[in-house]
């Protein structure tokens, strides 16, 4: 696959302490690490809103604040501009020069596809933290950017609405993911994992082996995710011989 974003040697302060990697295109990359680790700068820092050391590429191109290309940032603190959610949805468009008319068909266009278009003339103080999650999810995704970022979102959407969104980002071929979470049920979303700890990179590579190495999250002070913590506990004891994925197949190995 095709590298789309590179970073090298990135400094923040006293945070980010000279990060380097990249990224490859049309790839979900799950970021994770404990409280402070550094990952909502690093996410700013790709989007260019923060004056950080070093160099970050995306499309071999320099990143800036006057240049962050086809890149979407979606902030979990981010505050609404409008009362309604439709005016919301209509304001990044339009900012991009789209005529309102094409933009009104953009916007019924992704949350039909997304099944949340019963949230478009809702006012923004009736949601519920979940709809409004899906609302900041909707104004990153609409503008259709080559690279999306997501900081610390999708563990505020419910199930269903999550699984039609990352059904329709794996349908984009083109659309590369990196987001950040707490949840680390969230991680068989990604196909790659940048575990970030004290403002150092610890691990970036392939889910599954950090899946099979618990000293990961043991030493990161994170929790494994449940059924593969359950494994673990299993295989010490041997009931089972590897490390499974899905309930069904602990129950299938412990039962055969």
């Amino acid at each position: 696959m095709e590298e789309i974003l590179k970073l090298e040697n990135i400094k923040y302060k006293s945070i980010l302490k000279d990060i380097s990697f990249s990224v490859k295109k049309g790839s979900i990359n799950v970021l994770i690490g404990s409280n402070g680790s550094g990952k909502t700068l690093l996410l700013k820092s790709i989007f260019g809103l923060i004056d950080y050391q070093g160099y970050i590429t995306f499309n071999k191109k320099r990143v800036n604040k006057k240049n962050i290309g086809d890149i979407s940032i979606v902030l979990s603190d981010y505050k609404f501009l409008y009362d309604s959610v439709f005016d919301n949805l209509l304001y990044p468009l339009i900012n991009l020069g789209i005529t309102k008319h094409q933009a009104k068909s953009m916007i019924y266009n992704i949350t039909k596809k997304l099944n949340v278009d019963y949230l478009l003339h809702k006012k923004i103080n009736d949601l519920s933290l979940n709809s409004k999650s899906i609302v900041k999810l909707v104004m990153g995704i609409e503008t259709k950017p080559k690279l999306l970022l997501v900081d610390n979102l999708f563990s505020y959407i419910d199930l269903k609405t999550k699984k039609n969104i990352f059904s329709y980002i794996k349908n984009q071929k083109d659309l590369t993911v990196i987001f950040s979470t707490h949840d680390m049920e969230e991680l068989f979303l990604a196909n790659d994992v940048i575990l970030l700890n004290n403002g150092k990179i610890i691990y970036k590579g392939n889910l599954k082996y950090i899946l099979e190495d618990e000293k990961y999250f043991l030493n990161n002070n994170l929790k494994l995710p449940f059924n593969i913590n359950l494994s673990y506990k299993l295989k010490s004891y041997g009931l089972i011989k590897n490390i499974k994925y899905e309930s069904k197949e602990v129950v299938d190995e412990i039962w055969k």
